[in-house]
């Protein structure tokens, strides 16, 4: 039997389908206003770029997500903070070449998100599954909505393509202007089919969840599904400074490593108290996660640009 939900999903879909040509051209054009919305804030020597106000909604909605999952305050912060340690390490270790001050790594969040939760799951005595299931819930709503602020940077872009796909960024301060030399010319959205994907994967998470499905098959979902998306995602991007080993960008590399990982998980015995886990949001929740989405906001959306100092600058 189906429910009156399939048919509204099935008639939306049709609709999706005979008006692709203006769908797509209407979201085209929103992305190529974003793209080039670039502008800043100034308070003293401090600069507040646009992007700030995704950046904030990003991890305070993830980070409410996140305590409601766990329950635990002071374990998601000390894995929230390890996340964006790691994100800023992996950054100046990855793109130090690019010429960036303060670069930030979506591979980087994730290995300090392990290595957060490995601490608190030992120190808190709070279930590994239960921790690394509540960030795969919380991840893809969490870089989707991020990656809002990609495209005003100008960061993760796309290469070259025809005038019909692709979208045309002519602000200096975007990356795709300074860094990648591609003003005027067309390239792939990038930052819109990452955004796709995670809508799309993070609904079917949330969706198995709420059947009570094994919480080991959510992280195993997540790490396969992403590490696919991501492998073709790259396919369409077009940094300069990602290197390239055997044909293969080192995103790509990456993104068969998290298929794999996935792949293991999945064949890993589960018990029955790894089956489910509430979803609890209480008013005591929205404090930390707006302090998380504040010092994320600092991190990615604010910065010093007169500092010729290390982490100081977000762009020229």
């Amino acid at each position: 039997m189906h429910s009156i939900l399939d048919v509204v999903g099935g008639f939306l879909l049709f609709l999706i389908c005979i008006k692709r040509i203006r769908l797509w051209i209407y979201i085209r054009s929103y992305f190529e206003n974003l793209a080039n919305s670039w502008s800043c804030y100034r308070i003293g020597r401090l600069r507040i770029i646009n992007s700030s106000i995704y950046v904030f909604v990003s991890a305070s909605i993830g980070g409410l997500i996140i305590f409601s999952l766990i329950g635990d305050i002071s374990g998601v912060l000390l894995i929230n903070l390890s996340s964006l340690f790691m994100a800023a390490v992996w950054g100046q270790y990855i793109e130090r070449s690019s010429g960036l001050s303060r670069p930030f790594g979506y591979f980087g969040f994730i290995i300090g998100g392990i290595m957060g939760s490995l601490i608190v799951s030992w120190f808190y005595s709070i279930s590994l599954v239960r921790i690394l299931s509540a960030y795969a819930l919380a991840s893809p709503w969490i870089q989707g909505v991020g990656r809002f602020r990609c495209i005003i940077h100008g960061c993760c872009h796309g290469r070259s393509t025809n005038k019909f796909i692709g979208i045309l960024i002519t602000n200096s301060q975007s990356r795709v202007c300074s860094l990648s030399k591609l003003k005027n010319e067309y390239i792939h959205i990038t930052q819109g089919y990452s955004i796709l994907s995670n809508l799309i994967i993070g609904m079917l998470l949330w969706r198995l969840w709420y059947s009570t499905i094994s919480l080991y098959v959510i992280i195993s979902l997540y790490f396969i599904l992403i590490g696919q998306s991501r492998f073709i995602e790259e396919r369409f991007r077009g940094e300069i400074q990602t290197k390239v080993y055997c044909k293969l960008k080192m995103y790509q590399w990456l993104s068969i490593l998290f298929v794999l990982v996935g792949i293991f998980l999945s064949m890993i015995s589960f018990d029955n108290d790894t089956i489910h886990m509430n979803f609890l949001c209480k008013y005591e929740y929205l404090i930390p996660s707006i302090l998380f989405g504040f010092i994320a906001t600092f991190a990615l959306a604010i910065d010093f640009p007169e500092s010729k100092k290390r982490f100081s600058r977000l762009c020229d």
